[in-house]
């Protein structure tokens, strides 16, 4: 029996790393034809992301139509070539999470050393979904003030989403409630990476999450406020997916410090006319981040191939102050 459980437990265990939670990648497709608007079959079609060079390849099937699946956000190129056609080239195409994005190729006749290239733009209309949302890409969660630096206060970016009351968690001083659409709040899906970050219960309103990302850890993030497929079913308000930086072949990092006091800010007219000073309000925040491709030197060279991306936050002190809640950051950040 001893040897029976234990086998069932290994069973287990291999059988739960081919189960695919819901992703974050998203895909580029599209159909191949000629000048004169045929289809045309057997065409290599290579995918590159750019920051990484890392290929993707795969052909056009009876129908001229290729796919190009589970692919991470980033910036893509895309190639396809046959005997007999011009050499096709689009760059740069960005990718966001879970972006279904259509590149149709027109082949024009000619030899593979010509090229035909094309500029490749962000697509503001997917036609393969029926998912309503939209992304908050990295320049907004860089660049935009947020007081108490909670990457999910930005969800209200979004139309239909708005964000009410804190959420309880592990770190509750640093994490937001928000409704999508009217819908009940706790019933939403936060994840990170394709994994959940809900925990707790929606019944009894204990939903909490389970970590608080930083916000220079964080490249995008896609909500998606209706329509979303089943593979959220259990999910009743939203669904928002965030994905994490990664490193690239080239060696980039970040250094900052935000900070708030009460130098600049006005005692109110209660406090005046009482006689009582304004109260001190100080937070500093710290962090840096590192990335880059594995090396080690005489033993592995991870250019195209590994990378790592590293970072290190100092948490901002809980602090108190007339007004504290409300008053915005400021700072910058070096990079």
């Amino acid at each position: 029996m001893r040897h029976r459980i234990s086998s069932m437990w290994v069973l287990a265990v291999l059988v739960s790393g081919l189960l695919l939670g819901q992703t974050y990648t998203g895909s580029i497709s599209g159909i191949v034809t000629d000048s004169s608007g045929a289809l045309v079959v057997d065409v290599s079609v290579l995918v590159t992301d750019i920051d990484k060079n890392a290929t993707f390849k795969t052909i056009t099937n009876q129908t001229g139509f290729y796919l190009v699946p589970a692919l991470p956000p980033g910036n893509y190129r895309v190639e396809a070539e046959k005997p007999g056609f011009r050499h096709f080239l689009l760059e740069p195409l960005p990718l966001s999470t879970q972006q279904k994005a259509t590149i149709d190729v027109r082949l024009e006749v000619g030899s593979v050393t010509q090229n035909v290239t094309v500029t490749g733009e962000a697509q503001l209309v997917e036609a393969n979904t029926a998912a309503l949302g939209a992304v908050v890409e990295n320049k907004r969660i860089v660049d935009l003030p947020l007081n108490g630096r909670n990457i999910l206060q930005l969800a209200s970016l979004v139309p239909g989403v708005f964000t009410a009351r804190q959420l309880s968690g592990t770190d509750s001083s640093t994490a937001v409630r928000y409704f999508v659409n009217g819908g009940q709040e706790s019933t939403g899906e936060i994840l990170l990476d394709g994994v959940t970050m809900v925990v707790g219960s929606a019944v009894n309103g204990t939903t909490g999450v389970s970590a608080s990302p930083s916000v220079d850890s964080i490249q995008e993030f896609r909500i998606q406020t209706n329509g979303y497929s089943a593979e959220y079913g259990h999910s009743g308000a939203g669904i928002i997916t965030m994905v994490t930086k990664s490193g690239t072949n080239t060696f980039h990092g970040s250094a900052y410090e935000f900070l708030r006091n009460s130098a600049m800010d006005s005692n109110n007219f209660f406090a005046n006319r009482s006689g009582l000073p304004l109260s001190s309000f100080k937070r500093n925040q710290f962090g840096a981040s590192l990335g880059g491709p594995v090396r080690l030197p005489k033993i592995y060279d991870g250019h195209n191939r590994t990378f790592f991306l590293c970072g290190l936050r100092r948490p901002a002190p809980q602090v108190s102050g007339t007004g504290a809640a409300n008053r915005a950051d400021r700072g910058g950040k070096a990079g």
